[in-house]
């Protein structure tokens, strides 16, 4: 028993199988009426009056109100890019003190001569 399979000794279970979660279904709600029915070209033609206007003249309207859009989105265009273009505030600096600006030659002077000395000596790779 020792140097034999114990395989045929331990129980075999077949795998279950798993129930899948059902998905929860929500209801609609259930109206009596149905929907408002929407309103034909004609129904708002009626209400704007445009209905009785001849054709020359619908067209007219038509022209006149997409010139009028032109005109808003134009302005509205011009208007975004002049944002642009505006100055912002400006700081009033003073002029540096002579110490401050000894300093800053100092440390200008410093970095020419490290730059310098690095084009001099380049690290080998």
């Amino acid at each position: 028993m020792k140097s034999e399979s114990w395989d045929g000794l331990i129980p075999k279970y077949k795998p279950k199988k798993m129930k899948k979660k059902t998905k929860i279904i929500k209801k609609r709600e259930n109206t009596s009426f149905p929907p408002p029915q929407m309103p034909s070209k004609i129904d708002i033609q009626l209400e704007t009056g445009e209905y009785f206007l001849k054709e020359h003249e619908r067209r007219e309207r038509k022209l006149q109100n997409r010139l009028q859009k032109q005109k808003e989105k134009a302005q509205s265009r011009k208007n975004t890019k002049d944002e642009i273009y505006e100055p912002g505030d400006e700081k009033s600096f003073g002029s540096p003190s002579s110490e401050d600006e000894h300093i800053s030659r100092k440390k200008i002077q410093k970095n020419i001569k490290d730059i310098k000395s690095k084009m001099r000596y380049p690290k080998k790779q």
